[in-house]
C-alpha cells in the first residue's frame, strides 16, 4: 500500500483565480519540481488541485469551469511555463446544475514520468459563464 502524503509546504502551493469572463483561459504560475539531471523527481509526492464553489451567476446551469495540469521544461518573461503541453487533462470539470452553480472539488494524483521541470494548473471558462474571479483554485504539492 502507498505512503499516505499529508504534509504541504507553502512555497510549494499556486493559487489562480478562475476566469473573469466567457471561454477564457487562464494558466497559473509553475510550481518547479526541481528534477535532476538525468529526469528523477527529487522527493516523492502527489499534487492536488482545488477547484472552489462556483455560484450560479459565475456557472449558469450546463456551464463549465474545466481545470487541468500543465507541463514545459522553461519559463516566460512573465514566470509561466513557456510553450506548455497538457499533462492531464480535464481533472475537475465544475458543471453549473439545478440554478446552484458547481460545488467544490478536488483531485489527486502522483505525475506521471514524463512530467516537465515545472507544472502549473490552467483553467478555461466555458461559454456563458462570468466574472468568477472573485473565487480562486489552487494547486498543491503534498509529501
Amino acid at each position: 500500500m502507498p505512503p499516505i502524503l499529508k504534509r504541504r509546504d507553502a512555497a510549494l502551493k499556486i493559487s489562480q483565480p478562475l476566469p473573469g469572463a466567457a471561454s477564457t483561459t487562464v494558466n497559473s504560475l509553475p510550481i518547479d519540481l526541481q528534477k535532476t539531471a538525468n529526469g528523477n523527481m527529487l522527493a516523492l509526492f502527489e499534487v492536488e488541485v482545488a477547484a472552489p464553489d462556483v455560484n450560479t451567476t459565475m456557472n449558469p446551469d450546463t456551464r463549465t469551469q474545466t481545470y487541468s495540469l500543465i507541463t514545459g521544461n522553461a519559463l516566460d518573461a512573465n514566470g509561466k511555463i513557456d510553450s506548455p503541453t497538457v499533462l492531464m487533462a480535464s481533472v475537475i470539470v465544475q458543471t453549473g446544475a439545478d440554478g446552484a452553480g458547481a460545488p467544490a472539488s478536488v483531485f489527486r494524483c502522483r505525475l506521471p514520468e514524463h512530467v516537465g521541470r515545472y507544472v502549473a494548473l490552467r483553467i478555461v471558462s466555458g461559454a456563458s459563464t462570468t466574472n468568477a474571479s472573485a473565487v480562486s483554485a489552487t494547486l498543491d504539492l503534498l509529501f
